[in-house]
């Protein structure tokens, strides 16, 4: 066994997000080194001393799609209309159509993420996709699910799309399975409806896409706007889906049958909707994604509303596409600057606790936690230890700063 300590670790045990001084045990476990004591040193020697730094459990992101990790900005520009990105957003996915091409940028961003001190991921999943895609290896490492993307206005294809679905959720794949009818713009009714009806029969998660833009609710509540143009322009406008008034509240009418569902952005969701997933905390989620947030310059994200009324919100990075990187540690510091009354306590468990649950994974402590997937930073020496944990610029993996000794005990 070797002991290491450092000016501050950050804990969940119990739930309770919790800071005090470093000190953790680690002992030989199935090959590699994990941790077996948490605040003691139960080794025969003294402490590894890594100064001022801080120690934290595994991070998860919970929405991402790693499809877009080939691109080395942002497509288009800052402040442009959501239905004027997607027509970015398609262009490229043409550009960059091939099987090849796709699985290499998947593993670029499963890799990034690795780096980037995350160690379990919620994947929008598009095809062609293939499980082969994501070694054992890469699913120990970091395990995650892929939630098949599906989307279409045609009311005659939603049989076909169900069945690719369940054989989705039947293939036998290294991480697990969920589904994604995509948002209420590209999908009808009737799909969502299936969906949600497959998820409860498999109990595998559900994202969707909600309360994005005005554009969608314009949609939504009139059937006109610029996303029926897009739609129009792309030859897909079905009128009978958009022939009666909706609103956000009766997407998440459909969502909350679903036995655990990730409500993505929710950037404009009002007291009605944030009332219901209020009464539906047990299984539905709220995932904000604030630097994609800020790139459309959508009006003030309703995150202390959501935490007020008891609603489980986790972060995520959502893609390259509208994001500079795959970091969800920069979410965080995204989020702390933009809601400086959520407290940076709060904040850690939208990186952790919350995300895991949300995925369907037992989210992962310090004690139990293998060394490859702790995660490190230095850290301010004085001050409050949560003021400081935000102040963080950037998070990696603790093997990134420090190596333990080989079998044989050397460093």
């Amino acid at each position: 066994m070797i002991a290491i300590q450092c000016r501050w670790m950050f804990s969940l045990a119990g739930g309770v997000p919790r800071a005090t001084p470093g000190l953790l045990t680690l002992a030989q476990w199935d090959g590699g080194w994990r941790v077996v004591a948490v605040g003691r040193n139960e080794s025969t020697g003294s402490p590894h001393d890594l100064g001022d730094f801080a120690i934290l459990p595994p991070l998860t992101n919970a929405h991402c799609h790693l499809e877009f990790s080939d691109l080395t900005e942002p497509l288009g520009e800052p402040g442009m209309s959501l239905p004027a990105w997607i027509k970015e957003v398609v262009r490229h996915r043409r550009a960059a159509d091939t099987e090849g091409q796709r699985r290499a940028s998947y593993l670029a961003g499963l890799a990034e993420s690795r780096r980037a001190g995350v160690a379990t991921v919620g994947d929008i999943t598009t095809l062609p996709w293939s499980p082969d895609w994501i070694s054992r290896q890469d699913a120990s490492a970091c395990p995650g699910v892929a939630m098949l993307e599906l989307l279409s206005l045609d009311v005659a294809r939603v049989d076909d799309l169900i069945q690719t679905a369940s054989r989705h959720l039947s293939n036998a794949t290294p991480w697990r399975a969920g589904l994604s009818p995509h948002a209420p713009y590209s999908t009808t009714p009737e799909l969502v409806d299936r969906a949600c009806q497959l998820c409860r029969e498999t109990g595998a998660p559900l994202a969707m896409h909600l309360a994005e833009s005005r554009e969608e609710l314009e949609l939504l509540a009139s059937g006109g706007g610029a996303f029926r143009e897009l739609l129009e322009s792309f030859g897909v406008w079905r009128e009978r889906v958009f022939d009666q008034p909706r609103g956000s509240i009766d997407v998440l009418q459909q969502l909350a049958r679903a036995p655990c569902t990730l409500v993505v952005h929710g950037n404009y969701l009002g007291h009605g909707e944030i009332e219901l997933l209020s009464q539906h905390r047990d299984r539905m989620t709220v995932v904000y994604c604030p630097r994609t947030h800020a790139f459309f310059r959508h009006d003030e994200h309703p995150l202390p509303s959501l935490l007020a009324a008891g609603v489980p919100v986790a972060l995520g990075t959502d893609s390259r596409a509208s994001n500079p990187d795959l970091s969800v540690w920069n979410e965080l510091r995204c989020a702390a600057e933009r809601h400086p009354s959520v407290s940076p306590a709060e904040l850690f468990r939208m990186v952790t606790t919350t995300p895991a649950l949300a995925l369907g994974f037992a989210p992962m402590d310090l004690l139990g936690c293998p060394i490859e997937s702790l995660v490190a930073a230095p850290i301010g020496a004085g001050g409050d230890p949560w003021e400081s944990l935000v102040e963080i610029p950037n998070v990696a993996p603790l093997l990134h700063f420090w190596q333990p000794p080989d079998s044989r005990g050397e460093l």
